[in-house]
């Protein structure tokens, strides 16, 4: 099963590519497969977090975070956790 979510801001924006960057550090144990993408892999989940685009560049302004969700095990509580923790809004591409 795989499914896509936007992330969002309650309020403004996330910031930079590297604030960012550092807000999903914190969070979750990541692997960074480049500089705007990274993977956290849950117990039969992953998810593929995409903060930019291949020419972001670390100060470049950021007002939303795409997620892929990969697997057949449910990713919610990590997702919920991260969002309200960081006041992120999740919202369902489809």
């Amino acid at each position: 099963m795989s499914w896509d979510l936007f992330a969002f801001k309650k309020e403004g924006s996330f910031g930079t590519v590297a604030q960012a960057r550092a807000e999903i550090e914190r969070q979750l144990p990541v692997e960074w497969g480049g500089s705007f993408w990274c993977y956290y892999f849950g117990d039969g989940f992953t998810l593929e977090i995409n903060i930019g685009s291949f020419d972001s560049q670390d100060d470049a302004p950021l007002d939303h975070i795409s997620i892929e969700i990969h697997g057949d095990a449910d990713p919610m509580p990590a997702l919920l956790e991260i969002a309200a923790t960081n006041g992120w809004i999740l919202s369902d591409v489809e």
